[in-house]
Parts: structure tokens; C-alpha cells; sequence
């Protein structure tokens, strides 16, 4: 996350430690609330019919199923051409060329002097110059940081649906929406689209 948020604000070195952030965002300093609240929020709603539930990790692995579960999800017919096309803007490297196109700064202009940035000026992008890797935030995380994260899970999170982890509430998503996870359900649903990537 605190990648992202530097991401968001320009990722002005130096300006923010990583610790600094984490200290932000556990006293509460988010707009939109935090994390863990969020996804226990959302998880109690995982099997409602108008919420569809994506993984980052998902998204990285196979790109042209979670495609292909919005599209169901949305009661479409997709034709093998527009899927295609979908996966394609999709892609990284479709989006880098086209950074102005995912560019937050009217976002940023709203939050900025709420975080002391008032007369900065940055056009942030939510195109990652890595692309993005899975795991790749929880790595760059010291130990200590790692520990308060995991003892927030457990008090919000685990405490009420028993999920020690997120890879264990990935998987509980994945297991309670069959239709939309099941490669084969999905297969059977558009059978004039190849699934696999």
C-alpha cells in the first residue's frame, strides 16, 4: 500500500519513510479508511450478486480469465476479438505508453493539503514503472512492520472470519464464487472463447 501512496504523491524520496507511513496509516490518517476494515466490510458481501470480487494476484497470473469473470459478472457475450482487445489496454505496457490516460491528479489535488503538500504540483500515475509484482511491497516491509501487520489482521480480520491470511481469504473468495472461479464453470459459460491466456 505505502507503494501505491508514494506512487500517488510523486514519490518524493525521502520526504516519507516507510515507517513514518505505516505510523499515518494505523493512527487512522487514510480517507478512505483502512484495509483490513475494508475487506472484512466487503467480505461479508463476497457472495452478493452485484459484487464481483478480483485479485491483484489473479489479474498478474491469467488476465484474460479476469476478464472474462467481468464480463460474465457484467451478463455479457464478449466476442473473441473484443477480448482480446480488452487484455491488450489492459497490459502494462499498453498503460505506460499511456500514462496520462491513468493519471489521479484531480484526486491528489483534493487530498494534498491534508497532507501538507499544498503547492506541489504532480500529475501522479497509478502506472507502476515495474509493472507491478506480486509480493513485491511485503517484501521491501522490515520485520516490525511486518508484526503490527499481521497482529492487525488477526484482531479485524481473523477474530471474525477466522482467515489467518490474505492468501486464505483470496482462497475463501475464490471457493464461495465457483461460477466465476471455476475454471471450467467459466469455460462452460463462454464456450466460443478460449479461457487460458
Amino acid at each position: 500500500m505505502w507503494r501505491v501512496v508514494f506512487c500517488f504523491v510523486g514519490n518524493m524520496q525521502g520526504s516519507v519513510t516507510i515507517e513514518e507511513f505505516v505510523d499515518a496509516i494505523f493512527a487512522g490518517a487514510s480517507n478512505s479508511g483502512q484495509i483490513w476494515s475494508h475487506f472484512l466490510g466487503w467480505y461479508e458481501h463476497r457472495k452478493d450478486p452485484n459484487v464481483l470480487w478480483l485479485f491483484f494476484e489473479d489479474l498478474k497470473r491469467d488476465l484474460r480469465s479476469s476478464v472474462l469473470r467481468i464480463a460474465k459478472f457484467l451478463d455479457m457475450q464478449p466476442t473473441e476479438e473484443l477480448v482480446t482487445k480488452v487484455c491488450h489496454m489492459s497490459h502494462h505496457s499498453y498503460m505506460k505508453d499511456r500514462q496520462v490516460k491513468f493519471d489521479d491528479h484531480f484526486v491528489f489535488d483534493h487530498v494534498k493539503a491534508q497532507i501538507g503538500l499544498e503547492g506541489y504540483k504532480h500529475r501522479a500515475t497509478k502506472v507502476r514503472k515495474s509493472g507491478g509484482k506480486v509480493g513485491e511491497g511485503k517484501a521491501a516491509l522490515s520485520e516490525p512492520i511486518l508484526k503490527r501487520l499481521r497482529e492487525k489482521w488477526e484482531s479485524i480480520i481473523e477474530s471474525k472470519t477466522k482467515l489467518k491470511t490474505y492468501e486464505e481469504l483470496c482462497e475463501d473468495v475464490r471457493k464461495s464464487l465457483p461460477e466465476y472461479y471455476d475454471t471450467k464453470k467459466l469455460a462452460a459459460h463462454f464456450k466460443h472463447i478460449k479461457i487460458e491466456s
